[in-house]
């Protein structure tokens, strides 16, 4: 894993970050249909003025920018430390506190709210007469659930007391609904974090009555058919376990779940207790047995916080905002790159790696996939099983249901290369950073032979790629490959075409990037973010999963029949 800044490109003004604060929510949202990008939206949160924010802001995740769409008036009033989720393309908002100076006291909110980002517009969810709801609270967590459900769970209620109840938001019937658990439970706590794996909730960590904690419960039985009675479910793991802490956030992303930041408090003598921030990550791993574990992480790390926000966008990254350390608020933005390693890709497990290589009957071809596993050929199997035609083989829709046939795994040896299963020699200690992911995805431990290093690139004037020192420049697609590639079908497409046609992708989103950056800086009307193209951009062709292959194809026929049409 590496951090890394995140430089914001604000075209419009600086003021369209937000400031620096804690206690906000920040919800990605898939809003690909409306604007063309993944978005993380920003809601509230504590001030360096310790007041509460009311403020919505935006980030749009490929373009690096923040912007300030214009809101109505009747929104919901400024909070801190309320919760959020979002359920399509729309963020729900609970709870949360505001400091009322008449009072001299905290006004706390059960209120709900739902921000629809494909028009900005706020709607406070009303809900029948007398109606069952959760009591006022802050510090509470939420997370949706298929089939359009809220889950909300724990917090500080109006007279501070922790909280222990879970309940079950309805979106479509606008109905909640306390959600009886029996058995055993978690204890009543507070600056807790859940996150949904598949059908469970996960929550970790948080405040009790007694101290910080550090224990890792599931809550399942979510599920919509009812089959199964809700339940808490503790989970004792092997492994590198987090100390206790609260304000920290979870993540869940590919089959981890990422603890990052927060307090704790260490006891010295006379029980004196120090509180001390944090910034480390710790990471539950679901590949193979369960447990906990510290991964490597390199580059400058953010200074330790508490009550900031990581949040999972597309591909396996992370996103950190905000948060403070009792002495200083932030506003600074980090990327969490988990390189690769977390990501569940079908295309590039190694399971599917080498079903398909087997189904080939040959390590080598035409296919770039093949062309850099090297797997040498005693471990390649002709099993009935694996049979596919070439043309199915070398077919992106063939290759799907060769993806799914099983092959056994192979195991990796010393050399680079692998053995057969029961053949395998001395397992190699576990090597740090991109070296063991290769292991992982079965591609070789060092470049290819045959694999030139890329020349230094220089931008065109029309954007586009050109290589120093080469008399043709290589990363340029020339115009009839771009034109077989956007007259082909996806299922038309082999292997072979996967690098070309994100050559060609990145062409034409850098293109229309600089377009409409001339547009913005000169004030003109030009191009909206919702036709920018550049999703893909900084992708290669073995982090591409096959149903991203078919959009990225789909976006590049787009931008091509706009050319053509003169937009």
């Amino acid at each position: 894993m590496r951090w890394t800044r995140c430089n914001v490109a604000a075209p419009n003004a600086e003021s369209d970050a937000p400031s620096a604060r804690m206690g906000h929510i920040a919800v990605a949202v898939d809003a690909k249909e409306s604007w063309g990008d993944d978005i993380l939206v920003v809601h509230g949160g504590l001030s360096e003025g310790k007041y509460a924010l009311g403020d919505v802001c935006v980030f749009q995740t490929e373009g690096n920018t923040w912007s300030r769409p214009q809101m109505p008036a009747d929104g919901p009033q400024s909070r801190a430390f309320h919760c959020a989720a979002a359920v399509s393309t729309k963020v729900f908002l609970f709870g949360g506190h505001l400091w009322v100076k008449e009072k001299k006291g905290l006004q706390k909110f059960n209120d709900l709210w739902c921000l629809n980002t494909d028009n900005w517009e706020w709607n406070h969810i009303e809900l029948q007469k007398e109606a069952a709801q959760p009591s006022a609270r802050d510090f509470a967590c939420m997370v949706a659930l298929e089939g359009g459900r809220l889950l909300v769970h724990g917090g500080l209620d109006a007279t501070e007391r922790r909280l222990d109840d879970t309940w079950m938001f309805d979106t479509v019937a606008s109905v909640w609904t306390e959600l009886k658990v029996n058995g055993m439970r978690p204890k009543p706590r507070y600056g807790h974090c859940m996150c949904r794996v598949e059908s469970r909730v996960l929550m970790f960590g948080g405040e009790n009555n007694t101290s910080l904690a550090n224990d890792l419960w599931t809550l399942r039985g979510l599920g919509l058919d009812g089959e199964e009675a809700p339940a808490w479910i503790p989970l004792e793991l092997p492994g590198n376990a987090p100390p206790p802490r609260k304000g920290h956030s979870c993540t869940c992303v590919g089959l981890w779940l990422v603890v990052m930041g927060g307090r704790t408090a260490d006891v010295g003598w006379f029980r004196t207790k120090t509180d001390t921030f944090l910034n480390d990550v710790f990471v539950m791993d679901r590949e193979g047995p369960v447990q906990w574990r510290s991964p490597a992480v390199t580059g400058d790390a953010p200074a330790p916080r508490e009550f900031h926000t990581v949040t999972a966008l597309t591909k396996g990254r992370l996103i950190l905002f905000g948060g403070g350390n009792g002495k200083q608020i932030f506003g600074d933005c980090w990327w969490l790159d988990t390189e690769g390693e977390a990501s569940v890709n079908s295309t590039l497990s190694d399971q599917s790696i080498q079903a398909y290589l087997a189904s080939t009957g040959r390590p080598g071809g035409s296919r770039p996939l093949a062309n850099h596993l090297h797997t040498p050929p005693s471990v390649i199997t002709t099993s009935d099983t694996h049979r596919h035609s070439q043309a199915e083989r070398d077919s992106l829709a063939g290759l799907s249901e060769v993806l799914t046939s099983r092959a056994p795994s192979l195991v990796p040896n010393a050399a680079g290369g692998y053995d057969e299963p029961g053949h395998a020699s001395e397992p190699q200690p576990q090597a740090p950073g991109l070296t063991q992911l290769r292991r992982k995805l079965g591609l070789p431990l060092q470049r290819p032979v045959h694999q030139a290093a890329a020349a230094p690139v220089q931008r065109t004037d029309d954007g586009s790629a050109a290589q120093q020192g080469a008399e043709h420049p290589a990363a340029v697609v020339s115009e009839p490959e771009v034109q077989r590639l956007v007259s082909c079908s996806y299922e038309e497409l082999t292997l072979h075409d996967i690098d070309l046609l994100l050559k060609a992708y990145r062409q034409a989103a850098q293109l229309k990037q600089k377009q409409h950056l001339k547009g913005v800086y000169s004030g003109a009307c030009g191009v909206t973010p919702a036709d920018l193209v550049g999703r893909f951009s900084h992708y290669t062709y073995g982090s591409l999963r096959l149903a991203d292959i078919k959009v990225v194809l789909e976006d590049l026929v787009k931008e091509r029949s706009a050319e053509t049409h003169g937009r």
